[in-house]
């Protein structure tokens, strides 16, 4: 009952920022992101109320609307960019592998957020100070953006990593190398796929840390 409960409230958000978006005549892009954002950081948080497994299963049902919609252009506020991205079906992907890769909420929690959040950055980054491209063939990719990406990635650890490192400092020591990590991959990746390697990455690259030790 709470999963069906939880859709409901996702697909009701999706609704909403149809409507606003259509009606305050926003650019696909904002819009877009705006969904990124919030719908990622509400999905760190399911572990709170259910299983990694409905986390799962939740996120592949998603998956799936995702490209039914995006065929269909059921919501243009959010696919009407105008670039060729997967980015809104790999997202729920990634949480679904991550659900199930890494049944921990700290780890889960953390990977979420960063692409959440950090891609978010990376964007307005890049759209407000984005004048020099990343010398890669065909990216779109800025410095700026990528600056950004690292230094939110940096943050996200500062805020959910001190309870598992005992601190701020130690904290952002451990979160350097997974935001450095994170970062290549979102500069590399084409057609929206950081969406679904970033996450399931940077959990893996917390776990090989605490099993070597690293928080002890």
């Amino acid at each position: 009952m709470i999963l069906v409960a939880v859709a409901a409230a996702y697909l009701a958000g999706f609704g909403g920022v149809e409507f606003v978006s259509r009606r305050l005549g926003l650019d696909p892009e904002v819009s877009r992101k705006l969904v990124h954002l919030c719908a990622g950081l509400s999905a760190a948080a399911l572990p709170l109320i259910v299983s990694f497994h409905q986390v799962a299963a939740l996120g592949l049902v998603f998956a799936l609307a995702m490209a039914a919609s995006q065929r269909l252009n059921l919501l243009p506020s959010i696919h009407g960019v105008r670039r060729s991205t997967l980015g809104e079906v790999c997202f729920p992907l990634a949480i679904s592998i991550t659900a199930l890769l890494f049944p921990d909420r700290a780890l889960f929690a953390y990977a979420i957020a960063t692409m959440a959040v950090s891609d978010v950055a990376a964007w307005a980054a890049g759209r407000r100070f984005g004048t020099v491209r990343l010398p890669l063939s065909g990216s779109s990719k800025t410095y700026a953006g990528s600056a950004a990406f690292f230094v939110a990635t940096l943050v996200i650890g500062a805020v959910l990593l001190p309870r598992l490192s005992h601190g701020v400092s130690p904290a952002l020591l451990l979160a350097a190398p997974i935001a450095l990590a994170a970062t290549l991959v979102e500069a590399l990746s084409r057609r929206g796929l950081d969406n679904l390697l970033v996450s399931p990455l940077t959990a893996a690259l917390l776990w090989a840390l605490q099993v070597a030790g690293a928080f002890a």
